[in-house]
């Protein structure tokens, strides 16, 4: 094949740099398999008050010394059900990353208060406190950090401005688990802390979520009740003592994701190797703009590895063509979410607090993600990403871009 042909990219029908998948995820492991099977030979496939559900609950408690923990449907029904259980409702405000899956803004809404992003420190794309602090209000009630990609955001700073006010925290550590600020875990700072375990984050059971309560006895049985119901778990009476719903997490999917636990700090190291290892050759040749990660990060677990455009990239091509044509070299990629109040679900309301989010914006349009199961394929994984940006890059270069 000629050297003009090599140069051709794949989505203009050049040929691929990667022609193999990466590792699958989430993996069945013969772990996982044991898991599901023990609990469809049990006949006990529901949370009822003793099962892998509450075993679930116990080892979430334990890792983020914490005092309890509630298993539930998914990550955003752990975000509304704190929010319910906290009192949240019309005319309050609750204050989140502009720059955020958008299931943090709309639990908020769905409880009838209303989300207030905040701008993003531009370095590491989580949540700027300096703008936090700017934008409380004296409807405020919240805020919400999101430890976004794998990364915590500033809990110092954060924590400081929730001591100085009334504000309570509840933390959004959908994809960070395991992650640590100062050498402290995330999910153990806030109030309260939810996470996700839907199918690509790094413990999976294709759905599933949790809350998990620092300190608050009232607060740990309102939220076990809400999501039961209304009534005690385990019950067996019409005693319903709120008017709550059922969030009920059920035994396959505690089994699955407790399955996963003995492996996690070993793939956690794998990412954490290639992340560093892809990070360097990237900015060595000028492929891509790192995400920095705060020094105050003593645990960085990757759940996305994020890309920020270089100029040359940005001059010829658009975010979203540049994830096109890394997924058409065979590297799955895809481009960072909107700000949340940039989307057609809130592009209509006339909230007069919303100020724009510049960095969040910038990101927006400059910022690509790759999924953290392509750092578990090690060094062979690093250089084939590395050749197919240096591919998109050299073409950028010579012009040859045409429309993606």
């Amino acid at each position: 094949m000629s050297s003009v042909a090599q140069r051709l990219l794949a989505i203009h029908g050049g040929p691929r740099t990667r022609s193999t998948p990466f590792p699958q995820w989430p993996r069945p492991t013969p772990a996982s398999r044991r898991a599901i099977n023990d609990v469809l030979e049990s006949g006990h496939w529901w949370q009822s008050g003793e099962g892998r559900a509450e075993d679930l609950e116990d080892w979430l408690a334990s890792y983020h010394d914490s005092l309890g923990a509630v298993a539930v449907t998914n990550g955003t029904h752990a975000l509304e059900l704190s929010f319910k259980a906290l009192g949240f409702g019309p005319g309050d405000e609750i204050l989140v990353p502009a720059l955020t899956f958008i299931s943090t803004a709309t639990a908020v809404t769905a409880v009838g208060a209303t989300p207030i992003p905040v701008d993003i420190r531009s370095d590491t794309l989580c949540l700027d406190p300096m703008d936090l602090e700017r934008r409380i209000t004296s409807r405020s009630r919240a805020v919400v950090p999101v430890h976004l990609a794998g990364q915590p955001t500033d809990m110092t700073a954060i924590q400081d401005i929730v001591r100085n006010g009334s504000l309570l925290m509840v933390e959004d550590c959908a994809q960070a688990t395991g992650a640590e600020w100062k050498g402290r875990r995330v999910g153990g700072w806030g109030d309260l802390s939810t996470t996700s375990f839907q199918a690509g984050k790094l413990l999976s059971g294709g759905e599933g979520g949790a809350v998990v309560i620092r300190s608050d006895a009232a607060l740990l049985d309102r939220i076990k009740l809400l999501a039961n119901c209304g009534r005690a778990r385990g019950s067996k009476s019409y005693d319903h003592l709120v008017v709550g719903s059922n969030y009920r997490m059920t035994e396959f999917q505690a089994a699955l994701i407790l399955s996963q636990v003995d492996e996690f700090d070993e793939l956690c190291s794998l990412r954490q190797a290639a992340a560093v290892a892809l990070t360097n050759a990237l900015v060595a040749e000028n492929l891509a703009y790192p995400i920095i990660v705060d020094v105050n990060v003593t645990r960085m677990v990757w759940y996305m590895f994020m890309i920020r455009m270089t100029p040359t990239m940005l001059e010829t091509m658009t975010n979203v063509e540049l994830a096109a044509a890394l997924t058409a070299e065979g590297i799955p990629a895809n481009h960072i979410y909107p700000p949340f109040y940039a989307t057609r679900a809130y592009g209509d309301d006339d909230v007069e607090s919303w100020e724009p989010c510049p960095r969040a914006e910038a990101a927006a349009r400059e910022v690509i993600w790759l999924h953290h199961s392509l750092l578990l394929d090690g060094e062979r994984g690093v250089q084939d990403i590395v050749c197919a940006m240096r591919k998109i890059d050299n073409a950028a270069r010579e012009g040859t871009l045409h429309t993606l």
